[in-house]
């Protein structure tokens, strides 16, 4: 039987014994045969130098191979976001998130909803629970002491069931998650995030496509990586 002149493992560095054991049996040999070729190779035939050759082009096809799977298992490692193993948020119901300076943006439907919701007349609803923010869209009045309209202290959310998409999808909007610092710091602002139940990345990355926030308020957010939590009167409630 021919003698190859090096061993993938001893060339390539990599044991291929144990994920490929009929490959590496095929092309490996010992230390031993090595030296012994080296000696024997200048009375090599053609033929047996051919086959040599032939071998020489398995190993390096073999090689080729593993290192581009390699390649391929880090490229799609690095692709994965930062919470690819899923966040934790439970909502303590203490009402952060309603209070203070801010913004709720809320669409048209999300508008008859909470129109219905409190059996107001849409466009009465219109008139005294919404108002225009510049020409990017509308959002909901506030009280004198800036929070939101249908917080109460003792009751919580007024229109819970019916709360617009930015409300049900906090904390998991786009600004939130760009890096773990800005989690960390909303962290800061909400007792609940980084707590209780485990969302899956799936579910984080559903609910963060459709935030319910204007594109240029998540912008703004992320052109001010420092914004103290505790500091919202250019953003949006407790979030953007």
């Amino acid at each position: 039987m021919h003698e190859w002149p090096i061993s993938v493992a001893e060339q390539f560095g990599h044991d291929f014994s144990t994920p490929h054991p009929l490959l590496a049996n095929a092309l490996n040999c010992e230390g031993s045969q090595h030296s012994r070729f080296r000696r024997q190779s200048r009375r090599m035939s053609p033929e047996e130098r051919e086959i040599a050759s032939i071998s020489s082009a398995i190993r390096m096809l073999v090689s080729s191979f593993y290192r581009r799977d390699s390649g391929e298992t880090m490229s799609q490692e690095s692709d994965q976001p930062w919470f690819h193993a899923g966040l934790r948020f439970e909502c303590t119901r203490c009402g952060r998130c309603c209070r203070g300076p801010g913004n709720v943006w809320v669409s048209d439907t999300e508008i008859e909803s909470l129109a219905e919701k409190t059996a107001i007349d849409a466009d009465e609803f219109r008139r005294t629970q919404i108002k225009r923010s510049g020409r990017r869209g509308f959002v909901l009045r506030q009280k004198r002491n800036q929070d939101c309209i249908f917080w109460d202290g003792a009751r919580g959310c007024q229109v819970y069931d019916s709360r617009p998409r930015q409300c049900r999808t906090y904390p998991f909007w786009k600004a939130n998650l760009q890096s773990e610092a800005d989690w960390d710091r909303e962290r800061r602002s909400c007792p609940g995030v980084g707590e209780g139940h485990l969302y899956s990345r799936e579910t984080i990355e559903s609910l963060s496509t459709d935030d319910g926030i204007p594109a240029h308020r998540t912008a703004s957010r992320e052109r001010r990586p420092n914004l103290n939590p505790s500091d919202r009167s250019s953003g949006d409630k407790i979030h953007t």
